[in-house]
């Protein structure tokens, strides 16, 4: 039986007054992505694809798994520093870049998503991948459709509506209309162009990759927390 303490209202109200006890771990974390993001202005889009693809499976993974274990024990008042977070990410390095692969390909998310949380359980539960399949198939059971609605609903309304609003800004500031923000970078002014994706950079670095690290972190935690008490009462 699904509780509502994982629907996607419930998260979202709960992630937004949560997040600030990991907000400025969070920026720290994503200060990378901001310097590779700027990066997209400086250089050509073939360059820009090929300095993301090293970061990501670099710098990128480390940085994944990090916010990741660092989150769990903030929101659960547990003392942890951005040395353990690392050293344990360093740790599991090899099986976290094979589960980012999957992910990356939208089998998990999408055809999988009762094994979303495996890498969590790999980086928080120590767990080997094969062992953290297992039990993430186990933990999730009866939580499919919801992990996949959650997961839905925050990508098109949350996500969304960030997009929407950066081009509004955009274009009330330059008296474009809103068509003409969101054409292609050749077809529109280039200040229009590099002023509306810096907004989307900004709104995303302070906004919404914090909400969404919260967000996915507390469905986590719930449905970890509902599957401990299943088999302690299993054991009693």
């Amino acid at each position: 039986m699904l509780t509502p303490s994982i629907t996607p209202i419930r998260l979202l109200k709960d992630s937004l007054r949560l997040m600030l006890l990991v907000y400025i771990n969070l920026l720290f974390f994503l200060i990378p992505y901001i310097i590779l993001s700027l990066s997209k202005f400086a250089v050509s889009e073939i360059a820009f694809s090929l300095i993301y693809i090293l970061y990501y499976f670099s710098l990128g993974i480390l940085v994944i798994g990090a916010r990741v274990f660092l989150v769990y024990k903030k929101l659960n008042y547990e003392d942890v520093t951005v040395y353990d977070s690392l050293r344990v990410t360093i740790n599991k390095f090899p099986e976290i870049i094979f589960l980012e692969v999957i992910n990356l390909l939208g089998i998990i998310t999408f055809l999988l998503p009762r094994l979303y949380f495996v890498r969590y359980l790999v980086i928080i539960e120590d767990l080997t991948t094969a062992e953290a399949i297992k039990r993430c198939w186990y933990m999730t059971k009866g939580y499919g459709w919801q992990i996949f609605w959650n997961l839905l609903t925050f990508s098109f309304s949350i996500r969304t509506t960030l997009n929407i609003l950066s081009s509004l800004i955009t274009a009330f500031v330059f008296g474009a209309s809103f068509w003409d923000v969101n054409r292609d970078a050749s077809s529109i002014n280039q200040q229009v162009f590099i002023s509306y994706n810096l907004i989307n950079i900004s709104i995303n670095f302070f906004f919404s990759y914090p909400l969404s690290t919260v967000y996915d972190m507390l469905m986590f935690i719930r449905i970890l927390n509902a599957d401990k008490r299943n088999l302690k009462a299993l054991i009693s």
